[in-house]
C-alpha cells in the first residue's frame, strides 16, 4: 500500500506551503482542508496524482474517525503534520462560549483525535511520525490569545505524553511553535506593528513559512527517533 503525509489546514497559509513543499519532495500527501482553495486546486491539477485532497471540516469532531478510515482504505499514513488552526482574537472576558468552543475544538480536541486515529495504523506498523504546529501562544502570554494559547498548551503537553507512549514503536511525535510568520495570518498587521516585531526578533525579520517547511522535513524525514517530545520554537529568537 502506497504511504502518504497527512496535512492538515492545507487550504492557505503554511499548511498549504507545507503541502507544497513536500509534493516537491515528491512524496505522496493527502490534504485536509475545509474548502478547496484556487492554490490547492491548482497544486492537484499539477501534482501528477502525488496529491490527494479530502473536504473535511475539522470542526466536524464526529466525522474524523471515519474520514481517517477511509483514507486508510487507500494510504497507509506514514505521517501526520496537525496544521489547522482558527484564531479568535479579543479579550477573554468578551468571547462567547460559541467561539470558545470552536477554538478549542479545531486547535486540540481535532489535532488530539487525528493524532490517536493515525497513530492507532502506525503502532500496528511499528513506524511512524508526527508533527503538531503549535505557536509561541502555547508558551507566552499573549493578550486577546487566551483560549488559542491554551489550546497550543494543550497540544504541546499532548505532544509529550504522545511521544513518551509511542516511542517504544518507533513514533516519534513532535511540535513546531512558530511565532509570527510571513501568511494571510500576519498580511493584517500595519506597518508599524510589523516593524516592532522585526525590533523585537533578534533576527530582525519575520519567519519565512519555507523555514518552517525545512524544520517539518527534518523531523519528518530525516530526524532519528531519538528526537521526540520536543516543542522547538522556530521564531527568530522572538520567545527568549
Amino acid at each position: 500500500m502506497e504511504e502518504t503525509l497527512l496535512i492538515t489546514g492545507a487550504s492557505r497559509g503554511l499548511g498549504l506551503a507545507l503541502t507544497r513543499h513536500f509534493l516537491t519532495l515528491d512524496r505522496h500527501v493527502t490534504a485536509l482542508s475545509r474548502t478547496l482553495s484556487p492554490e490547492v486546486s491548482s497544486l492537484q491539477s499539477s501534482s501528477l496524482g502525488k496529491l490527494e485532497v479530502v473536504l473535511q471540516d475539522l470542526a466536524r469532531l464526529d466525522q474524523i474517525p471515519n474520514c481517517i478510515r477511509e483514507i486508510e482504505r487507500r494510504f497507509a499514513c506514514s505521517a501526520l503534520i496537525n496544521c489547522a488552526a482558527v484564531v479568535e482574537d479579543g479579550l477573554f472576558v468578551r468571547q462567547s462560549s460559541k467561539g470558545i468552543a470552536a477554538t478549542l475544538a479545531v486547535n486540540l480536541h481535532a489535532p488530539a483525535i487525528l493524532c490517536q486515529e493515525v497513530a492507532k495504523r502506525m503502532l500496528i506498523r511499528h513506524e511512524g511520525r508526527i508533527v503538531n504546529i503549535s505557536s509561541l501562544s502555547g508558551s507566552r502570554a499573549v493578550r486577546g490569545l487566551g483560549i488559542y494559547g491554551a489550546a497550543k498548551a494543550g497540544l504541546e503537553q499532548l505532544t509529550r505524553v504522545l511521544a513518551l507512549e509511542l516511542a517504544p514503536r518507533n513514533i516519534a511525535v513532535n511540535a513546531i511553535a512558530p511565532g509570527y510568520l510571513e501568511t494571510d495570518m500576519s498580511s493584517g498587521l500595519s506597518e508599524i506593528q510589523r516593524e516592532r516585531i522585526k525590533a523585537r526578533t533578534p533576527t530582525g525579520r519575520i519567519t519565512a513559512t519555507t523555514e518552517i517547511c525545512t524544520l517539518a522535513e527534518f523531523l519528518i524525514v530525516k530526524a532519528p527517533l531519538s528526537i521526540t517530545g520536543q516543542v522547538i520554537h522556530q521564531d527568530g529568537g522572538f520567545s527568549l
